[in-house]
């Protein structure tokens, strides 16, 4: 479900289906304009009739079944591999990463980033956060 734009002109979607929903309840999704443009325009291809026997999800395989998070990643993978980027991509990295640049930037939206994640905010600082940890480099010349 699509709610209206914010004062910054970001879009709101509702999302009931989701991993954590029977504990958190549904989760809201902000993105800018153009994301909820590009957004909107991939839900109206699924919509043709040639995507009617699909299952009931936003993001489906070849075969229109809903995809599972290893095809998440594969498809990620492939889409930073298009961009120049060689590495395995999956979900958890990437909410990773944004997690620990929310807390590094903003870090009074810990309480706010947890709640979007549908995650209790210590589940968030203890799983969601790329730690670096200090290691001794030594170089022999």
């Amino acid at each position: 479900m699509k709610q209206g734009a914010d004062h910054d002109g970001n879009m709101v979607f509702t999302v009931a289906k989701h991993k954590t929903a029977g504990t958190h309840g549904a989760a809201t999704l902000a993105v800018i304009t153009q994301e909820a443009s590009l957004l909107a325009s991939y839900v109206q291809l699924c919509a043709r009739p040639q995507f009617m026997s699909a299952e009931p999800f936003v993001f489906i395989t070849t075969t229109l079944t809903q995809m599972t998070r290893s095809n998440v990643s594969s498809a990620l993978t492939a889409a930073f591999t298009n961009s120049g980027c060689n590495m395995r991509v999956n979900c958890t990295k990437l909410c990773k990463a944004a997690v620990s640049e929310i807390h590094k930037t903003h870090p009074d939206k810990h309480a706010d980033l947890a709640s979007h994640m549908c995650h209790r905010v210590a589940t968030a600082e203890k799983h969601y956060r790329i730690i670096k940890k200090q290691t001794k480099q030594y170089c022999i010349y």
